[in-house]
């Protein structure tokens, strides 16, 4: 199963003519769509076998896509549900002064996730190397 998420992905990638890049960015949102509405162990553990998948595959370092998995399924700001401590300060008896309503999460989470995105990937792309196209999908070379 992990297998074909992962050539749907190197496939999606292909199609759009972003190479290894794409295919990063792409398990980055696969892996922060998930982490909105299950727990960072879970969503690790779900991506991880696909990140696996894409590295032997097409060539993609492993230590990259582990890392970008890792901090990807950490980071769930757009939904209350996504981390415990986001849950807490939602009121379960309504709005009110002290707490934050379902739109609060999207509004001020969505820009702050995307940030976290782009510097995930910046921040694995300088410590790993640059993605280069190689063959096929791509290399991270250090």
């Amino acid at each position: 199963v992990a297998r074909s998420f992962a050539l749907a992905l190197v496939a999606l990638a292909k199609a759009a003519g972003l190479g290894a890049m794409g295919v990063c960015v792409s398990l980055l949102l696969a892996s922060f769509a998930l982490s909105n509405v299950l727990s960072n162990t879970a969503v690790a553990a779900l991506v991880m076998p696909i990140a696996v998948a894409i590295s032997h595959e097409e060539g993609v370092d492993l230590n990259l896509l582990a890392m970008l998995v890792m901090f990807a399924s950490s980071f769930a700001f757009c939904t209350p549900f996504g981390n415990a401590s986001n849950l807490m300060t939602m009121s379960p008896f309504g709005p009110h002064e002290a707490s934050y309503s379902f739109g609060d999460y999207m509004r001020f989470g969505t820009p702050l996730q995307l940030l976290m995105g782009v510097t995930i990937t910046v921040g694995i792309c300088i410590t790993w190397g640059p993605i280069v196209v190689d063959g096929g999908v791509g290399n991270a070379v250090a």
